[in-house]
């Protein structure tokens, strides 16, 4: 989610006509699927003043922008790629009690093609006091357990015990289940569900919620920790998040404390290094081993069973989470981690299943991934089949840098480019040629030792070589004179920069040769400790020419990221900056 610092931006040039398409209501809660066409769809949602808002669109067939207008049609806020793999999140905070829309398009302005999903949630910060009157109404749905190995043997119609789960499928309505516990009985409650957001409410014999949660169990599944007060029957109900019914296939758990807390001290596991495959038998609980990790090298952690889902949980010495993975290894339901630590020390792999259901042997297997050096302008050819992935390179916080790979076959490759300390700081997929990924002038920021890692976009196999390149190149530098440049060769980014001072007024015109083009651009605003951040966004819509205001907050540097989204075409462009004199 990229963070909006207060800015003034002002577009005076009105960007052409947008097209009428019909509304389809988006209520707070909902993640819409839909069949995409068009140029453009619409949402529709209402707010109260103040309301705190997450608005998302995800699609894995178009680059998505959302764009949200005010009850006049006005533009109020935008977003092209604040969430993951180029897809559009947007933090909107409601100016007004009004009703806005939700534009979603193409960020490159093209059609609309396959799915969607579009999403108006509340920030997770957001949720209720745990402690409240149950008065949501739930309807009990008689569960029976599985015979097979994917639940444990249960007895009762509802009744569940510690030590067993249920698997049901809820069909938008609630599910609950009835749990006996002693005064003093410590249990952790799983709901997990790879269909809906699980959450979870513990309600007492008096009918107050005793404990909730939404997300504790990671990938939206929920998990509670709860020590009975006294004797007595709780229910168990599992529902959806933002108050929407339970509505597929589910998973509950219920488990002591104890087994718990064996399960999450290390000294009790077995030790595992890189180069090893251990095999082993899971019975339905946690199973520990430790490594040694150095700090920024890379490992791969997998786990595979023909007998049961596998889970793979990592955490670090003091029990903090560090990455889970379910399905990674893009082998049926085997799971898969890549994980490079910011810190030398001793982590802990949990192996088990899905559901903590299930069970039978295992593979849990770690290595090294070993990086390959890149030198300046010394391009490095990976051929099919080879696993070679992860690329290192030294870098200068006063240089700039572009660094991109071209696959010589139709893999649509994907760029995750990480800083010294292993934290990631950039990605890319199609802003080269012919929609490779391409880092474009680069500004890094501090000396050191970066990696980049290149795989493919769907996380399918590559099967074409690709070469990776990394070049010391210059920003474009706007002074007294236009700028012009030429876009598309190499690349569909350029950025340009101009040097600011605090307070003052400063208006950018830029100007096309094409009237056909999505340019869409972000400005990134210095601070005083000399880093920056995106301040403000601006866009064209096949138009030639816009003119931007924009008031700097810091002295420093002021650069402009503009991609002109040309899919292997070209185009040209000028740009100039003037400094706003106060009439």
């Amino acid at each position: 989610m990229r963070l909006m610092k207060s800015f003034l931006i002002m577009m005076i040039l009105l960007m052409g006509v947008v097209t009428a398409f019909a509304q389809q209501e988006l209520v707070l809660g909902d993640t819409l699927t839909v069949d995409a066409s068009g140029t453009e769809m619409e949402f529709e949602f209402g707010a109260f003043a103040g309301d705190e808002l997450i608005i998302s669109a995800t699609s894995d067939d178009f680059d998505t922008l959302i764009t949200v207008l005010d009850d006049q049609g006005n533009v109020i806020d935008s977003d092209d790629d604040s969430g993951e793999r180029f897809n559009s999140e947007l933090a909107f905070t409601s100016p007004a009690d009004a009703t806005y829309t939700v534009v979603v398009s193409d960020a490159f302005g093209q059609e609309l093609t396959g799915t969607v999903d579009v999403s108006l949630l509340l920030p997770s910060a957001l949720l209720q006091d745990p402690v409240v009157e149950a008065t949501m109404e739930t309807e009990t749905i008689e569960a029976t357990p599985e015979s097979s190995a994917e639940c444990v043997e249960t007895t009762g119609d509802d009744t569940i015990g510690v030590g067993e789960c249920y698997t049901g499928v809820a069909d938008d309505a609630n599910a609950t289940y009835s749990l006996d516990l002693a005064a003093g009985e410590a249990v952790q409650i799983t709901a997990e569900s790879d269909e809906f957001d699980t959450y979870l409410e513990l309600v007492d014999g008096n009918g107050l919620v005793v404990a909730e949660d939404d997300d504790s169990a990671g990938d939206l599944n929920s998990q509670i920790d709860f020590t009975a007060p006294e004797d007595g029957t709780y229910d168990i109900v599992v529902r959806g998040a933002f108050d929407r019914n339970a509505d597929g296939a589910y998973t509950v758990t219920v488990i002591s404390a104890d087994a718990v807390a064996s399960s999450s001290e290390a000294s009790t596991g077995s030790a595992i290094e890189p180069g090893m495959d251990v095999e082993g038998t899971y019975n339905g609980e946690y199973i520990d081993y430790s490594f040694n990790a150095q700090a920024g090298t890379m490992y791969s952690i997998t786990l595979s069973s023909p007998d049961f889902d596998t889970y793979l949980e990592l955490y670090d010495a003091n029990d903090n989470y560090v990455a889970e993975d379910d399905d990674g290894a893009d082998t049926g339901t085997d799971s898969r981690l890549s994980f490079s630590p910011t810190t030398t020390g001793t982590y802990i792999i949990k192996v088990r299943s899905f559901g903590m259901s299930g069970s039978g042997a295992y593979t849990l297997s770690l290595s090294t991934v070993q990086a390959v050096a890149l030198t300046v302008d010394e391009p490095y050819t990976v051929e099919a089949g080879s696993d070679e992935r992860v690329f290192t390179f030294e870098a200068n916080a006063d240089q700039v840098y572009d660094l991109y790979a071209l696959s010589a076959g139709e893999d649509d490759l994907y760029m995750t480019l990480y800083d010294p300390s292993g934290s990631e700081i950039s990605y890319d997929d199609d802003n080269g040629y012919q929609s490779n990924p391409f880092f474009r002038a680069l500004n890094l920021p501090e000396d050191g030792t970066y990696r980049v890692e290149v795989s493919s976009y769907s996380d399918s196999e590559l099967t074409s070589d690709f070469t990776v390149y990394l070049e010391e190149t210059e920003r474009l530098f706007i002074d007294d004179e236009p700028t012009s440049f030429s876009v598309g060769d190499r690349s569909d980014v350029e950025v340009v920069a101009f040097d600011v001072k605090a307070g003052e007024t400063y208006r950018l015109v830029l100007e096309v040769d094409r009237d056909d083009l999505y340019v869409y651009g972000d400005m990134l605003q210095p601070e005083e400790s000399g880093m920056s951040y995106s301040v403000a966004s601006f866009s064209l819509n096949n138009v030639r020419r816009g003119v931007f205001d924009l008031d700097a907050e810091y002295n420093g540097l002021m650069r402009v990221v503009i991609d002109f989204s040309l899919y292997n075409e070209s185009a040209n462009a000028t740009v100039s900056v003037t400094r706003v004199t106060e009439e």
